[in-house]
């Protein structure tokens, strides 16, 4: 459990996070946000899920809110792999997720979310997506949109 944020990240492959959310004891919230991610030749941005062997562990408990806001994440899965390159991948994180206020563009699909498994993403609004980087983000890609991405 804890907090990523206040991140750039460009040009390279794979999640930038790969969130195995858990507590031990008592659960805790996570969150993710003011990032800015560009151009990963594989994946999302972001991925939240405990890996299965984990719910076996003594203590385990998923974190008790997953919180993913204000991040511009944009050009993801250049590689074309199998798996699509969005702003968020769940799988089966047994917590709700909270989403909000988040830009994407240039997306592997149109959607900002590849959900799998039995997460619920809670859309908060105010997410926005652009099909053209020109539109979501300036030249050091900060957020174009007022209401939402990397501040």
């Amino acid at each position: 459990n804890g907090k990523f944020y206040n991140n750039t990240t460009t040009n390279y492959q794979g999640n930038v996070v790969r969130w195995w959310n858990c507590s031990i004891g008592t659960r805790k919230a996570v969150e993710i946000y003011n990032n800015i991610c560009f151009n990963s030749r594989k994946y999302s941005a972001f991925e939240v899920a405990p890996q299965p062997y984990m719910y076996s562990l003594k203590g385990f408990l998923p974190t008790s809110l997953v919180k993913v806001y204000n991040n511009t994440v944009g050009r993801m899965n250049t590689d074309k792999d199998p798996y699509p390159g969005r702003l968020l991948d769940t799988y089966n994180s047994n917590t709700a997720i909270e989403f909000y206020n988040n830009v994407g563009f240039e997306l592997d699909g149109n959607s900002l979310i590849n959900k799998q498994g039995n997460t619920t993403a809670i859309d908060k609004g105010g997410n926005v997506y652009k099909k053209r980087m020109v539109e979501a983000v300036g030249t050091d890609l900060t957020s174009k949109v007022k209401t939402a991405g990397a501040k």
